[in-house]
């Protein structure tokens, strides 16, 4: 019994290294099967299927359906907007116009923006901003948005008083402010194995984290947008505005059969909200992507008369990852937000390609369609050519942290 004793401390320690360096760890084959996890890779992989954003953005259109919705059931005249997929923030914002409520004649608005934690028992906070006209509030680290906490607040709107009597729920990671619920990692993103056992004290801390394991949130297969624009070009061509839906498909297919080795040119059609002279109005714009290089084309019928034009643009934002918690034994918890990135000659390549790609397209449709419908128009396919000098010097805007959400696009 002496002899294989003195054989115990060894097995030990043999299973303790193939644990560690085989990471043969129970919680982390529940992490293979709920989020990507890379090692060494400072490539984020594309996850299209849990990504925080994306559970942003659905949880910013619930909001926006609860303010339309609830607002008709008091009979209240709101302007709700919310942010694009592609911006740099995610919020909803509602305006209010009354002629009952004396308050809302004053400028009176409710700005709600959207946090991320993933990995955190509440994975999704809300800020607020209430204005009533004579009061204002800010609220923040809420947990939990609700249809009554929506209702709650445009009855304060629509309140005689326009006093502020709202508390919503909200989270506290300080121990003085004990009432609150703590917003700590869900238990199964804790290291739990060896959690209270000291490495170094087992005689492996000269070997302690020889690697790790990157668990991250992984990116949405679009990009964040923060544009600078660049060339462009625009034409108006007479009595072919009943020719705008098949002039459309014929320069998306065109588009979208292009070759372009090793490289992936997207081509989308999105609707862009704006405010009009009666309010918010939308349009529709096909948008084609190549790498950072961004051209937007615009058709739109003015009576039967057709315009077409497109807008070159640089897009200076990407997703970038950063680190939220680290374990004991080296897996780190990662995840992503929306940062600024510098162009380079690379980039302006692409978007010349693009722009000139597209634009040769467009020239030979409208040509060729001019000539089929016999129109007596001549028409200028000159490009308007912009400075590139300026494009690559430069440099992060600041954030302006008054900005009305009202007046995005405006």
């Amino acid at each position: 019994m002496e002899a294989i004793s003195q054989f115990v401390p060894l097995i030990a320690m043999f299973i303790i290294f193939k644990i560690v360096f085989k990471w043969e760890i129970p919680f982390l084959n529940f992490l293979k099967k709920k989020i990507q996890v890379n090692r060494f890779s400072h490539e984020i992989p594309i996850n299209n299927h849990d990504n925080i954003i994306l559970k942003l953005h659905k949880e910013r259109d619930r909001l926006y359906e609860y303010f339309n919705t609830i607002s008709l059931e008091l009979d209240m005249d709101i302007e709700c907007v919310k942010s694009s997929s592609f911006d740099m923030t995610t919020w909803v914002a509602c305006r209010f116009i009354s002629k009952k409520n004396d308050f809302l004649r004053k400028e009176s608005y409710v700005d709600i923006e959207l946090i991320p934690i993933p990995f955190h028992i509440y994975d999704i906070c809300f800020s607020i901003e209430l204005n009533t006209g004579y009061y204002k509030k800010n609220f923040k680290n809420i947990i939990a948005m609700t249809e009554n906490d929506i209702t709650k607040i445009l009855q304060i709107m629509i309140s005689n008083s326009g006093y502020i009597n709202y508390r919503p729920i909200r989270y506290s990671n300080s121990s003085f402010i004990f009432w609150r619920p703590k917003n700590k990692l869900i238990k199964e993103y804790q290291e739990t194995f060896f959690s209270s056992i000291n490495i170094s004290f087992l005689g492996i801390s000269a070997f302690e984290k020889p690697l790790f394991y990157k668990i991250t949130t992984g990116r949405p297969s679009f990009e964040p947008r923060l544009f600078i624009k660049l060339d462009s070009w625009q034409t108006v061509i007479n009595n072919i505005g009943n020719l705008k839906d098949s002039i459309m498909l014929e320069l998306m297919t065109k588009i979208s059969n292009l070759e372009v080795k090793d490289k992936y040119l997207q081509t989308i059609i999105e609707k862009e909200w704006y405010w009009g002279l009666n309010g918010k109005d939308e349009r529709e714009q096909l948008v084609c992507i190549f790498n950072r290089a961004y051209v937007i084309i615009y058709i739109y019928n003015y009576g039967n008369n057709l315009y077409i034009g497109w807008d070159a643009n640089l897009n200076h934002a990407t997703w970038e990852e950063y680190q939220i918690a680290e374990g004991y034994l080296g897996i780190r918890l990662h995840t992503i937000y929306p940062a600024w990135k510098e162009l380079n000659n690379y980039d302006l390549n692409d978007m010349n390609f693009l722009l000139e790609t597209i634009h040769s397209n467009i020239t030979q449709i409208i040509k060729r369609v001019i000539k089929e419908q016999k129109i007596d128009q001549e028409i200028d396919f000159s490009i308007v050519r912009e400075s590139r000098s300026d494009v690559l010097k430069a440099e992060k805007a600041k954030e302006d942290k008054n900005k009305n959400r009202f007046k995005r696009l405006a």
